[in-house]
Formats: C-alpha cells, sequence, structure tokens
C-alpha cells in the first residue's frame, strides 16, 4: 500500500496527538518534509500551527527508539527536522520571546530532543538550545 502525501495530509496527520505510534508513517511523513511540492519544498508549505504538534510528536517518537544505533541512523532527519521547528516555530522572532511565547509542552518536548541529539553526539556542533542552524 502506498501513502500519497501532500503539505495538507502532513497536517492533518498531526492532528492525531498519537500518530508518532504507527512508526513507519510517521518516519516517511518526516522525510517527506525535505522534498518538493508543486517544485517547493514540503516544509515551506506545511501550516505554521502544524510545527508545535511536530516537535512534540517527533519526541514521543525519538523516545521510543529502542537503541542508540536506530537513532544515529536517523540523526541527520531528525536533526533537520528538528531545527525546520525552530525555524518555523520561533520565525523572526529572539530566543527570549520564542521561549516566552511557545507553550510548556512543546519546550520541554524541544528540550528533551535537543538534550537527546547533544547526549548521543551523533550531530557534532549543535548550536545551543533555541538557536537556530543557519546552514539549513
Amino acid at each position: 500500500m502506498s501513502l500519497t502525501l501532500t503539505p495538507l495530509t502532513v497536517s492533518t496527520a498531526l492532528n492525531v496527538p498519537e500518530f508518532y505510534k504507527n512508526k513507519h508513517q510517521f518516519w516517511y511523513m518526516l522525510e517527506f518534509l525535505f522534498t518538493n511540492y508543486d517544485n517547493k519544498p514540503v516544509w515551506q508549505q506545511v501550516p505554521m500551527n502544524a510545527y508545535c504538534k511536530l516537535g512534540e510528536q517527533l519526541w514521543h517518537f525519538v523516545n521510543a527508539m529502542e537503541s542508540e544505533a536506530e537513532f544515529n541512523a536517523k540523526g541527520q532527519t531528525i536533526y533537520r527536522a528538528y531545527y525546520t521547528i525552530m525555524r518555523m516555530t520561533r520565525g523572526g522572532r529572539s530566543n527570549s520571546d520564542w521561549h516566552a511565547y511557545s507553550s510548556p509542552e512543546f519546550l520541554n518536548a524541544m528540550y528533551r530532543l535537543y538534550r537527546q541529539m547533544y547526549n548521543v553526539g551523533t550531530i557534532p556542533n549543535l548550536p545551543l538550545f533555541g538557536h537556530l542552524d543557519h546552514k539549513l
């Protein structure tokens, strides 16, 4: 069975609070974010309100991984997704404003995800928490 995704289906899927539990479809959706749809990057077409949901679900997805090896194998996509979430939720705001106007649940999920990336060490030279990676 082939799953056809669009930016709208990404947003719709993230409205299901436990979508991350369907590991294969969640991973497929994460990879889809970094492709093009109608000649434009998908991540630029997903509505802004979906990114807070994605941040929380990405943390749960990563937390449910069975091994550090699995995290390492998926690390680059997780890193890109993390910083895309950062870019889209922070926008032009300062790091302080991002912290002030984001929900505690979202910030907690993002911080735990950051700590996981930092502790595992898959991604060298991580910017500080809340700072953007302008290379992506």
